[in-house]
């Protein structure tokens, strides 16, 4: 379950106070995060303090998870194996991500004060974590012997299963403070993103989409941002209070 594509990447930090704002602006200021020494960085996360967590491309062929906090980075030496990448944080400075062990079988993983609690859920054969909010729920994919891939949410030390019915896959991406879960999922015909809220999935697909529309990632206002393929190819967009706004 080969999740760890690396990249250089732009991380911008600003207020939004509204995407037609965001849209319009001309001033906003880019930064580049790149790790010291690495042909490639990819930065997953950040949280309300600013912190970034992400992977980089190691010396070994490998990659490795890095916190980014107030211009350090710091390798998440305690994560085990060669290959690894943080995919989410929260304000409590927990990270949760993906690692892949010798035996190429992925794993999730929870790292809080560089201790690491490996994730893998029962009876699956690839488990990754995907994102963690501040009450320590965290969610995530994974793939059963049969190669179905679902969605989980991890709380208090129990799994749920979030897997849509009929769909020939179902991914988890993100959760907020509420409790709210975003992913996408695939039918007979197209892609669709979901929002979940207490056991119950509301479609999302972006209008114009040809064949898929993805949520990835939600704030604690149930603000979802994702990406649809519309006329000018993968674009990205933001639903706020049930309106579409695309970048």
């Amino acid at each position: 379950m080969a999740t760890l594509h690396l990249r250089s990447a732009l991380i911008f930090v600003f207020l939004l106070s509204s995407f037609s704002h965001l849209q319009a602006s001309p001033d906003l200021i880019f930064t580049t995060i790149n790790v010291p020494g690495a042909p490639c960085t990819s930065a997953s996360k950040i949280n309300a303090r600013d912190q970034i967590v992400g992977g980089y491309c190691a010396a070994n062929g490998g990659s490795l998870s890095f916190l980014w906090d107030k211009g350090d980075f710091v390798t998440l030496s305690a994560v085990p194996g060669s290959r690894n990448q943080a995919l989410g944080i929260n304000n409590q400075g927990q990270i949760v991500g993906e690692y892949v062990d010798d035996q190429e079988i992925s794993h999730g993983y929870f790292c809080e004060n560089g201790i690491v609690r490996v994730i893998d859920v029962p009876g699956a054969i690839h488990s990754v974590a995907t994102d963690i909010n501040d009450r320590g729920q965290i969610v995530g994919v994974f793939i059963d012997s049969s190669g179905m891939t679902g969605g989980f949410l991890l709380d208090g030390g129990v799994f749920s299963l979030i897997e849509v019915s009929g769909a020939a896959f179902t991914r988890v991406t993100g959760i907020n403070s509420r409790g709210q879960i975003v992913g996408f999922y695939q039918d007979a015909q197209l892609v669709h993103g979901f929002l979940w809220d207490s056991g119950i999935i509301t479609n999302i697909d972006a209008p114009g989409a040809f064949s898929f529309t993805t949520t990835e990632d939600l704030n604690a206002e149930s603000h979802i941002v994702g990406f649809y393929d519309g006329i000018g190819g993968k674009t990205e967009f933001y639903l706020c209070e049930g309106h579409f706004h695309f970048a």
